[in-house]
């Protein structure tokens, strides 16, 4: 290609190479294939006219820069492009890389771009130089590959060059049928030499039910070869006869060349060993399968998620636990479940950039709401799906529903520490904080103090009204309790009839008496029982903690108290001794 096809400054030394301007032209037009050089210091590129058309530009039209190029290439692809070309600039593998572009007018191409990067005598890479192929239509991709080796077989020089470092076995035969060249590939594809292959027939090389296929082809392109007309090419999937009895499976292409005369001077095949691709594809096309059948019927919830982090594939379970349709999920992403919870999404964030980073796989307890508002207690497994680069393609989510079982736990946990009756805190939770709040007091916070509560003459509730109307009693006043105290104070039932506050950072002990006398005038007013309205009185101790209290001694001074106020006539309230004279 001459100067005038590059968009930039043409490359002298390619043009040479490859026998000059006017032949470097021919071939990338023949071979429908765009070349371009980028500067890597300076950021300045070149591409050629074919890579305009590849694009969908008009030649010439757009002066080519990098930015031009990425905003061609699709969204999708931009990341792992530019991940390769990283690769190939620190010398971790040759650039080659199948992507899509966009054109202007909206249409998607596949492509594939192949580059090599030129360093300087310090390793520091100066320019990488590559090619841009449209390989959208494999079909179109075979013909003019052929006709590009049909062109270049003219110099038989070059298609030897070609030939000799070729992946796919390129042969040649003759009109009379003999073969008249066998390229090296062959013995790394099926384990023989050149000149045994040149030697086989036809039933040396193929199996019987593929030979015959061959042979038709042959016999009607020898057909249009005795009357004239134009010679029909081939293209079709064949079994080869390795050295060692086993099977390889080929590509196959055959393509007549003609002189100007349009009669058949020579036969070209070429044959790509595609047995691994097909190993490798039906080997995935079972794993996809067996994937979808575990989505299927897996009793747990399972989706498969973008890295954007939106639904590419739910099972059944999933709908059903949140009470959604595949739609409506598939229309969605993982925030969306997260809604009545920001702080669980920004933990799955946070997760999956770790997922990015390298971890293996991670769990979190998260709520969830169904369609319903229902609050969910979700079990949520992430892992991560890589492709063979290692380049991160899914993430896979597996959610248990938890929610009855953390219920029970919670219920569990909860009564370990609370009375069920009433919900209030028993005697060892209230032991427990009563020695932190006194820890806290003896290195300085506020004096914390106890109320000791006793419900009079419960027995002649029982007795009056029966032990239903009696537990009722028990259940309102400990509602009472708590609706008495302050934030931070704690309410418990420590027996029958007998309660418990502890009381914090008190200034003094007519603080806590005031407190008292709040929870007697509020019984006063009655509780509604099935008896009818019941009015109970209540007897307290007070004491306020002492600098050598521990929880123990604090609890028998307010019960001391409490005896004091029960003698004293019941309904009221009595303070202990040391708390009196202490003031």
């Amino acid at each position: 290609m001459g100067a005038s096809e590059w968009q930039g400054d043409a490359d002298p030394a390619t043009a040479a190479r490859l026998g000059g301007p006017g032949l470097f032209e021919e071939v990338q037009d023949l071979v429908q294939v765009g070349t371009w050089e980028w500067e890597v210091a300076t950021g300045r590129l070149w591409w050629s006219h074919q890579t305009d058309r590849i694009l969908g530009a008009a030649v010439g039209a757009i002066a080519p820069t990098y930015e031009r190029f990425i905003e061609a290439v699709h969204p999708e692809d931009r990341r792992v492009l530019w991940h390769r070309i990283t690769e190939a600039l620190e010398g971790r593998q040759e650039f080659d890389l199948r992507h899509r572009v966009v054109r202007p007018d909206g249409e998607v191409r596949y492509v594939r771009g192949q580059a090599r990067v030129r360093r300087s005598a310090a390793g520091t890479p100066v320019t990488m130089l590559g090619t841009l192929l449209d390989v959208t239509d494999d079909a179109l991709l075979h013909a003019e590959r052929d006709e590009a080796v049909a062109r270049l077989a003219e110099s038989e020089e070059k298609y030897r060059l070609l030939a000799e470092n070729a992946y796919d076995v390129i042969w040649t035969m003759g009109v009379d049928g003999a073969i008249t060249y066998v390229s090296p590939s062959v013995e790394r594809v099926r384990g023989i030499t050149p000149a045994e292959a040149m030697a086989q027939t036809l039933d040396q090389i193929h199996p019987p039910s593929t030979a015959a296929r061959v042979a038709e082809y042959f016999g009607q392109l020898y057909a249009s070869m005795a009357a004239g007309t134009v010679p029909p090419t081939y293209h079709g999937e064949h079994e080869y006869y390795r050295k060692d009895g086993s099977l390889m499976l080929g590509d196959l292409q055959v393509t007549p060349q003609v002189n100007s005369d349009g009669q058949v001077v020579q036969i070209l095949g070429v044959t790509r060993d595609i047995t691994a691709q097909r190993q490798f594809e039906e080997a995935l096309a079972r794993s996809e399968q067996q994937f979808r059948l575990a989505m299927v019927s897996a009793p747990i919830g399972m989706a498969v998620v973008d890295l954007d982090r939106r639904f590419v594939r739910v099972n059944p379970a999933l709908c059903l636990m949140l009470g959604r349709s595949e739609r409506w999920l598939l229309d969605r992403g993982i925030a969306d479940l997260f809604q009545a919870n920001p702080e669980a999404d920004e933990r799955d964030r946070q997760v999956r950039r770790q997922l990015l980073a390298g971890i293996d796989s991670a769990t979190n307890d998260e709520r969830m709401v169904t369609a319903a508002g229902e609050d969910l207690i979700v079990t949520h497994a992430i892992g991560l799906l890589r492709d063979e680069h290692g380049t991160p393609l899914w993430y896979v989510s597996q959610f248990v529903d938890n929610t009855e079982t953390r219920r029970a736990q919670d219920q569990l946990e909860f009564l370990a520490t609370h009375d069920a009756m009433t919900s209030l805190a028993n005697r060892a939770h209230l032991l427990d904080v009563l020695a932190t709040v006194l820890v806290g007091f003896q290195q300085g916070g506020g004096r914390p103090g106890v109320l000791f509560i006793d419900l009079d003459n419960l027995k002649g509730i029982n007795d009056t009204h029966g032990h239903a109307v009696g537990d009722q009693v028990i259940v309102a006043l400990a509602e009472q309790l708590r609706i008495s105290t302050r934030p931070g104070d704690l309410a418990a039932r420590i027996g029958g009839d007998e309660f418990v506050v502890v009381l914090h950072d008190l200034p003094d002990v007519r603080t806590a008496a005031e407190m008292a006398e709040v929870i007697q005038r509020e019984l006063s007013a009655g509780l509604a029982t099935d008896g009818g309205l019941i009015v109970p009185t209540v007897s307290i101790g007070l004491a306020l903690a002492e600098s050598a209290d521990d929880a123990e001694a604090l609890l028998t001074r307010a019960d001391q108290a409490l005896y004091r106020a029960k003698q004293a006539g019941r309904d009221r309230i009595a303070v202990d001794d040391a708390t009196r004279d202490g003031g």
